[in-house]
């Protein structure tokens, strides 16, 4: 006997032999192959999470439960992730400086990020990754201002920086920081902090 293969054998084949010559059964499986076949062609295209490791290049595939991962293979294996549903996931996980993402690839490793990114975000920690992402190095951060400057924080560059640069940190910065907090100023260690 061959292996049955999901989406091209008939579900009549798949009864056992005690009810396959029931008429009422027969009818009732030859009505479900369509759903069946639908079903069976839709799955590659369902596991987005498995779909977003394999075009973010892993070397291992994100592990699925073992009957999703047989239906994934005997459906044909799963589908590439189509650009427009790439987008449509970075939006709908708030993928923060998505226009960082210079190929494919980075975006879909982003929008896998998206939930961890999410978790941190509003730490000193997400601030300096968000500023690495764009380039951004050896960059300090004071927190805990006193008095009337409790709620602030200080960005300490390490060079001087043109206008645009500062705005472009500024606004990483603006996106990043703790709801609680505001940048309050920014200063470089070329000259002395007063």
């Amino acid at each position: 006997m061959s292996a049955k293969r999901l989406g091209l054998t008939p579900f009549h084949e798949l009864l056992a032999h005690s009810i396959a010559a029931d008429p009422t059964i027969r009818a009732a499986a030859d009505a479900l192959d369509g759903a069946l076949n639908a079903a069976t062609r839709a799955i590659p295209h369902v596991l987005l999470y498995a779909r977003l490791a394999r075009d973010t290049g892993f070397v291992e595939p994100v592990p699925m439960l073992a009957p999703l991962a047989r239906l994934a293979e005997q459906s044909g294996g799963l589908a590439e992730l189509p650009a427009e549903l790439l987008d449509l996931l970075a939006w709908q996980l708030h993928v923060d400086f998505r226009e960082a993402a210079a190929t494919r690839e980075q975006l879909a490793a982003m929008v896998r990020q998206s939930i961890p990114w999410h978790r941190i975000k509003g730490t000193p920690a997400s601030i300096k990754q968000a500023l690495a992402l764009f380039g951004y190095s050896g960059i300090k951060i004071e927190e805990d201002g006193t008095g009337d400057h409790w709620a602030t924080w200080q960005l300490g560059l390490p060079e001087i920086a043109d206008e645009a640069t500062v705005r472009h940190i500024v606004s990483i910065c603006n996106e990043m920081q703790p709801a609680r907090c505001r940048l309050w100023r920014i200063y470089t260690d070329v000259f002395d902090r007063r």
